[in-house]
């Protein structure tokens, strides 16, 4: 949706639903899920909801995530896949937690102390962050992996406010 509305600018939601062939609900909740994370614009026309690209002016951090998911986009053999996996690793509340925590290198049990959470839990956090590289692993060590590209970055930005 997001890639439809850079495209075509700004659109309604029965639009969305119809270029998208989805239902008008669905339509309506992924927009305002794209939203609510600052990375649309609303505007209101008595029934009608328009929706557009653009990072929210409150949430600073949006225009850089937004740049970063249109700029991966626009990229040549993009995978829309590896893009909402990629998005999905960085925006768990867990994950964005240890990610946070990671700005300094930790130990798994410092790590699991923090959370709060069972072994299986965090294990699963850590395995996903790790395979979508955003996590490295040395002698008993976790830390940030240097990010490799600007959606890593800028998701790597929001996890750090």
């Amino acid at each position: 949706m997001l890639q439809l509305l850079v495209a075509r600018g700004e659109l309604d939601v029965s639009g969305v639903a119809r270029l998208m062939d989805c239902s008008l609900g669905t339509a309506s909740q992924s927009l305002r899920m794209l939203n609510a994370r600052g990375l649309l614009n609303v505007r209101r026309n008595g029934r009608h909801v328009f929706y557009r690209a653009g990072g929210d002016r409150s949430l600073p951090e949006s225009a850089l995530l937004l740049q970063a998911v249109v700029s991966a986009l626009g990229k040549s053999g993009a995978s829309i896949d590896a893009l909402l996996k990629t998005l999905t690793a960085a925006t768990h509340p867990r994950r964005q937690q240890i990610l946070k925590w990671l700005r300094r290198p930790m130990r798994y049990g410092d790590l699991k102390a923090r959370m709060r959470v069972s072994s299986a839990a965090l294990t699963r956090h850590l395995q996903k962050l790790r395979a979508r590289a955003f996590l490295d692993t040395k002698s008993g060590w976790y830390r940030l992996a240097w990010p490799a590209d600007d959606l890593r970055k800028a998701l790597l930005a929001l996890a750090a406010r």
